[in-house]
């Protein structure tokens, strides 16, 4: 699944089976990794299946269905780095699209925003990234000579 698609609905056993993945790489296969290789292949491919996670909807789920969800992306965003599952996020969208983007700044503020709603990140914390993003994109423009 591209990670561009708008959120796709899945069946509920596809749901549960990415959760279950995922939940398999952190708690199971980081465990098993020897050397510094393996720990950062896992780190790639749990990023990856994070990101599709992040993609996925069901209508069918149960709360226990949300509370794992909730969960497991809390647990790997926190081992993972919020940072790098953005631009982890970033560069796969770049990849995917096959081109540079014209506003680095803007490009990266929209994918941590987007990031940020969908590993959960509400209230004061989401608040405190838009603000934050907001003020880079006018700095930014500032430094182009976009906005006085």
């Amino acid at each position: 699944m591209s990670s561009l698609e708008k959120i796709k609905n899945v069946p509920i056993a596809e749901f549960r089976g990415v959760i279950r993945q995922l939940e398999r790489i952190y708690h199971t296969d980081r465990h098993a990794c020897v050397g510094q290789q393996e720990k950062d292949n896992n780190k790639r491919i749990m990023q990856r299946i994070q990101n599709n996670l992040l993609f996925i909807e069901c209508n069918k789920k149960k709360p226990e269905d949300v509370e794992d969800y909730e969960k497991i992306i809390k647990i790997t965003r926190d081992y993972l780095g919020f940072e790098s599952l953005v631009s982890s996020t970033a560069e796969m969208i770049k990849q995917e699209l096959g081109f540079a983007f014209d506003n680095e700044t803007e490009f990266l503020a929209i994918v941590t925003l987007a990031v940020a709603h969908g590993s959960g990140v509400t209230g004061d914390r989401y608040n405190h990234l838009v603000n934050q993003e907001l003020a880079n994109l006018n700095r930014n423009a500032k430094e182009q000579g976009n906005l006085v």
